[in-house]
């Protein structure tokens, strides 16, 4: 993995259009350049023939790639350099692939291993047979520390969403078969009916990817403070 040097230089503004019917509004965040050179990879888990989870025809897939690309702008404006696994409905398996989803997180897993990431995110929704849970939730993999703190900066944020989960080892391929430092991110429940919602509109993506970059720049502060501070 290549080591990487912050510098914190500019501070910008994003500007988000949300579109609320025939109403635009600009909301404008400051965005500090904490992220200057950063290779960050995020993955919009999902997409082609694998929609993810389903309630009452929403999908998740859709939804993980619009946060997703919320998030995607957030850190080029921060300085970032951000690598997407996917911008499409697509999924990353050959046409003539014996097991879809398997090639498919294979795959995956190789953009996250290049040498120069510095870390990775993969965007999902989750769904549970208790339609009274919500909140965001983030997972991290077993005996990696690093992964572990970035997981509770993210988590840590999600509580000004109101979420007040904790977060969690998670058993899954992706952070199985990877080293790079990441974790998974569950931003809410499509099986809670208001959350559900929520999801689907601009304005609450936003907020999501606006609250995991908030978390990374924490994580990375955490990490190289004495650095961004020269």
């Amino acid at each position: 993995m290549r080591k990487w040097y912050p510098c914190c230089i500019l501070l910008v503004l994003y500007v988000i259009h949300i579109s609320t019917g025939p109403l635009y509004e600009s909301m404008m965040v400051a965005v500090e350049q904490k992220l200057s050179g950063l290779v960050i990879v995020i993955d919009a888990g999902h997409g082609g023939r694998d929609n993810g989870a389903s309630v009452e025809s929403v999908w998740e897939d859709g939804i993980n790639l619009a946060v997703a690309k919320e998030l995607q702008e957030i850190l080029e404006m921060a300085g970032a350099v951000v690598v997407m696994t996917r911008e499409s409905d697509v999924d990353l398996a050959s046409e003539d692939a014996l097991n879809r989803k398997r090639e498919d997180l294979a795959r995956r897993v190789e953009i996250i291993e290049e040498d120069d990431v510095a870390l990775f995110i993969s965007v999902h929704m989750n769904k549970y047979g208790d339609s009274g849970v919500s909140g965001a939730q983030v997972f991290y993999r077993t005996n990696d520390d690093t992964s572990k703190a970035l997981a509770q900066s993210i988590q840590e944020r999600f509580k000004e969403l109101g979420s007040n989960k904790l977060v969690k080892i998670g058993n899954f391929y992706l952070l199985n078969e990877s080293t790079t430092p990441g974790v998974l991110v569950e931003c809410g429940f499509l099986s809670h009916p208001k959350e559900r919602e929520l999801l689907q509109q601009k304005e609450y993506q936003v907020k999501l990817a606006y609250t995991i970059y908030q978390g990374i720049v924490d994580h990375v502060t955490q990490q190289y403070g004495a650095l961004i501070a020269t």
